[in-house]
C-alpha cells in the first residue's frame, strides 16, 4: 500500500472517529465537556496564588507546592464541572430531543476531527518544512485540502504567529497589487493593420 494512502486513510480515521465519539455523546455533552475543561482552566488561573501560598504552608519545596496547587486546583474544579455536567447531559440525552441532540453532535464531531487534522498539517508542516518531505506527507490527497483549511485557520491568527509555518499555507494576501498592463500593449494597431483596415474601408465604399 502506497503511504500517501495511509495517510488518507489516517486522516479520514480521525474525522470519522470523533463524529461517531460526539454521535454517541451528543451535542450537548461535547459542548459541555470543553466548557468544563474551559471552567477548570480559569479556576486554576484566577485561584493559583491562593492555593500556592496554601500549598507551601505544607510542602517544603517551592517547586512542588506550585504544581501540587496547580494540579490540585485544575483535577478538583474539572471533576465538580464534569459531575454536572454528565446529569445536564443525560437528562437532555433521555429527552425528546435525544436523536437530534445526537445528530448535531456527529455534526460537531465531524468538524471538530477536520479542526484535529488541520492542527496535526500545521505541526507535520512546520516540523519538515517544504523540502525533502517524504513521500507519505507529499503523496496524499487529503493534504491538499488539509493545506486550504490551515490556510483559513492561519488568517484568523496574528500576521507575527503566520510566520512560524511555511509559506505554503500562508494565506493569501487581502490587498494583492493590480497586474500592470503591458506597455506594449498600449500602442494600439501596428500600421501593416491600419492599412489593411484602410483597404477594407476603401473597398466597401
Amino acid at each position: 500500500m502506497a503511504p500517501g494512502i495511509i495517510t488518507d486513510l489516517i486522516v479520514i480515521g480521525i474525522i470519522v472517529l470523533s463524529g461517531l465519539f460526539a454521535l454517541a455523546r451528543g451535542l450537548v455533552k461535547e459542548l459541555l465537556s470543553i466548557a468544563s475543561w474551559g471552567g477548570a482552566v480559569l479556576v486554576t488561573l484566577f485561584g493559583f496564588l491562593p492555593a500556592r501560598a496554601i500549598a507551601r504552608d505544607v510542602i517544603a519545596w517551592p517547586l512542588a507546592a506550585d504544581v501540587a496547587a496547580g494540579a490540585a486546583l485544575f483535577l478538583a474544579s474539572l471533576f465538580i464541572f464534569s459531575f454536572i455536567s454528565h446529569f445536564i447531559a443525560k437528562a437532555v440525552h433521555g429527552s425528546a430531543v435525544g436523536a437530534l441532540n445526537r445528530s448535531l453532535g456527529f455534526i460537531f464531531g465531524l468538524a471538530r476531527g477536520v479542526l484535529v487534522v488541520i492542527v496535526l498539517y500545521l505541526a507535520v508542516g512546520w516540523a519538515i518544512g517544504q523540502s525533502d518531505q517524504p513521500a507519505w506527507f507529499k503523496n496524499a490527497r487529503t493534504v491538499p485540502l488539509a493545506a486550504a483549511g490551515a490556510r483559513l485557520v492561519l488568517a484568523l491568527v496574528p500576521e507575527d504567529m503566520r510566520k512560524m509555518f511555511p509559506p505554503a499555507v500562508q494565506p493569501e494576501p487581502r490587498n494583492r497589487p493590480l497586474p500592470t498592463a503591458n506597455p506594449k500593449e498600449r500602442e494600439g494597431y501596428r500600421p501593416t493593420e491600419r492599412r489593411d483596415m484602410q483597404r477594407l474601408i476603401e473597398g466597401s465604399q
